[in-house]
C-alpha cells in the first residue's frame, strides 16, 4: 500500500521487464472507492488523449483489465528530463483540461455541479452533510445571477502530481477527473490546497485567493466576462465546498476519520469566508 490511511488507498506497483527497464505502473482498485477511481482514471486518460493537447504530457494507457474482479490499470511512467524546481501556475494546462469536455456557462442553481453535490451527500447521515447543503442553497441565493463556466477538471491538480520537463509539465494521477466543475478550481488546488489544510482565518484565506496570479488565471478560464468581480468572490467558495463535499462523503462512507476531519475543516473555512465575502460585498 502507498501513502497514509485514506479513503482511496490502493496498491500501486512498479513494472519492469526482464532486463530491468521500467515499463510503467499498475494500479489495482481493491476497495469500492479505489475501484471507481481507477476506472475513472482510465476514462480520463482516454478523454485527455483525444484532445491532442500540447500543454502537458500525460501517462499513456498500456492496459485496462480485471484482476480477481478488481479494475487494474497499467500506465506508462513519466520521468522528467530536467532538474526539478517549483512549477509556476500551469494556466495553459488547466485551460486544456477545462476544454477536454463540453464547456457550458450556467448559474449555480440547476448546474450539474450543484446537483452532484446533493447526490453525493444524499446518503451521508451526519450534520455536516446538511450544513453543506445549506451552504449550497445560500451560495445559490447570494450569487443567483452570476454565470459560471463549467467544464473539465483534473480534480487533484497539485504540484505533487506534476513534474517540470524541458517542454511542458508532466501531469499524472487523473483519478478525480470530472467534466462538471467550475473552471479555475484546478488552479486554486495547485496554489492553495496545501496551505488550506491548516487552520486559516477567513481573512488569511481571502488574501490567498485574491493573489494577482490566481485572479488572472481564473479570469482566463472563466472567459473574462462582465461578471468577473462577482466570479472572483464566488469561485473560491465553490472550490472549498467541492473539496469539503468530497472529503466528508468519502470519510463518512469509507470510515476514514482523517479524511472526514479535512472535509469539516474545509466546510468551516467556507462558512467563515462566505460571511466575510458577503460583508465585503455589502460594504
Amino acid at each position: 500500500m502507498t501513502g497514509s490511511p485514506r479513503a482511496n488507498r490502493k496498491p500501486v506497483l512498479s513494472i519492469f521487464d526482464q532486463s530491468g527497464a521500467e515499463l510503467g505502473f499498475a494500479k489495482v482498485g481493491l476497495g469500492e472507492l479505489a475501484g471507481t477511481l481507477v476506472e475513472n482514471e482510465y476514462f480520463a486518460l482516454n478523454s485527455m488523449a483525444q484532445t491532442g493537447s500540447k500543454t502537458m504530457t500525460i501517462p499513456r494507457v498500456i492496459a485496462f483489465e480485471k484482476f480477481d474482479e478488481h479494475p487494474l490499470l497499467v500506465i506508462s511512467a513519466l520521468r522528467p528530463d530536467v532538474r526539478q524546481k517549483p512549477l509556476t501556475l500551469p494556466v495553459p494546462a488547466a485551460e486544456s483540461v477545462l476544454h477536454s469536455t463540453a464547456v457550458v456557462d450556467r448559474r449555480i442553481a440547476g448546474s450539474r455541479w450543484a446537483e452532484k453535490i446533493v447526490e453525493d451527500l444524499a446518503s451521508v447521515t451526519i450534520p455536516e452533510a446538511r450544513r453543506i447543503e445549506g451552504f449550497l442553497r445560500q451560495l445559490s441565493s447570494h450569487f443567483a445571477e452570476v454565470p459560471v463556466r463549467f467544464g473539465g477538471v483534473h480534480g487533484d491538480f497539485g504540484a505533487w502530481n506534476m513534474a517540470r520537463s524541458s517542454t511542458v509539465p508532466m501531469i499524472w494521477d487523473w483519478e478525480r477527473y470530472s467534466g462538471d466543475c467550475p473552471g479555475g478550481v484546478d488552479l486554486y488546488h495547485f496554489a492553495l490546497h496545501t496551505k488550506l489544510r491548516s487552520k486559516l482565518s477567513a481573512e488569511a484565506a481571502y488574501k490567498l485567493f485574491d493573489s494577482p496570479a490566481l485572479r488572472a488565471g481564473i479570469l482566463r478560464l472563466q472567459g473574462h466576462s462582465a461578471h468577473h468581480e462577482s466570479q472572483l468572490s464566488l469561485l473560491p467558495l465553490m472550490y472549498l465546498i467541492t473539496i469539503a463535499t468530497r472529503f466528508v462523503a468519502d470519510g463518512f462512507h469509507h470510515q476514514v476519520p482523517p479524511t472526514l476531519t479535512l472535509g469539516v475543516r474545509h466546510l468551516e473555512l467556507a462558512e467563515a469566508l462566505m460571511a466575510l465575502t458577503i460583508e465585503r460585498l455589502r460594504s
